[in-house]
């Protein structure tokens, strides 16, 4: 089957914006991974803030609705040691709200509908198929419809 030029565009740039696919071999966190500031202090408490967002993201991936929103909320803002990855985020948001955890709440809508109003369709299309990745790495089943 041939892919339509401005289709094939598309699909070009989805994969390239997710440079990172990673996503489909694992996604560890060291991809995303910040250098720490120069000064000793300031070095300990990013050091300390990593190590935080390390033990989030392996809790992430082991289905903790906490560690998840933790992980979602730094990708999106570049805290604890994470390069901000808002493609990345909008997929851990996906995740949230398909797992289906009796935490999900208005939030977490909110925070996608923010999410998606950041990326372009191209990059939201790779949102979603890191989500479909994630979710099937976590809960060993499709991702459902929402």
């Amino acid at each position: 089957m041939m892919l339509r030029p401005a289709m094939a565009a598309i699909v070009l740039i989805a994969s390239a914006s997710f440079s990172s696919v990673a996503y489909a071999k694992g996604f560890l966190f060291d991809i995303h991974a910040a250098n720490c500031a120069v000064s000793a202090a300031d070095a300990s408490d990013c050091e300390a803030a990593k190590l935080k967002g390390k033990k989030d993201y392996a809790n992430a991936l082991k289905g903790d609705y906490q560690a998840q929103r933790n992980t979602a909320y730094c990708l999106y803002t570049g805290c604890r040691g994470y390069r901000m990855d808002k493609a990345a985020a909008c997929a851990w948001r996906i995740v949230i709200i398909a797992s289906g955890h009796p935490k999900v709440d208005p939030s977490d809508t909110s925070n996608l509908t923010l999410c998606e109003r950041q990326l372009s369709p191209a990059e939201m299309t790779a949102a979603t198929g890191a989500a479909h990745t994630l979710f099937r790495r976590i809960y060993k089943r499709n991702l459902p419809s929402l």
